[in-house]
């Protein structure tokens, strides 16, 4: 697997509990590709022996590849969003756990691993929030 994508899968592992929303390729009849949106619901490496990591959207198994998850840039964080995250920096400076900190990006759906400039990821905007607009 080469690094970008491993990259992406671990954010995906982390985020998974967090309802990440997800563009994927769907091939409908074999002959129409079609752009879906879905909620990713699982992570599968090595599915039926194939050594190959693949996800779960909605049910279909998709190579990681074949997405793309909607994340926030960073650059987006409304000016509550930035007081919370001042507050998080702070407290990891006098030493409190930063798991909580991480968690916090993750349920906002923040690219704080920077998947969207690499193509990796969608970035959320106005018009396309699937975590706004629903699916």
């Amino acid at each position: 697997m080469n690094k970008d994508k491993d990259l992406l899968l671990k954010y995906l592992c982390m985020a998974l509990p967090y309802g990440v929303i997800c563009e994927y390729t769907s091939i409908q009849d074999g002959l129409e590709i079609r752009n879906e949106i879905g909620e990713l619901t699982a992570i599968d490496k090595d599915v039926r022996g194939l050594k190959h990591t693949y996800v779960k959207i909605d049910g279909h198994l998709i190579g990681l590849s074949d997405f793309k998850p909607y994340l926030r840039p960073m650059s987006s964080m409304t000016d509550e969003e930035k007081s919370q995250y001042n507050f998080y920096l702070t407290r990891i400076e006098c030493g409190y756990d930063a798991s909580l900190f991480i968690g916090w990006l993750l349920k906002k759906h923040f690219d704080f691993m920077g998947l969207i400039p690499k193509g990796l990821a969608i970035e959320v905007t106005k018009e396309n929030n699937p975590y706004e607009n629903g699916l």
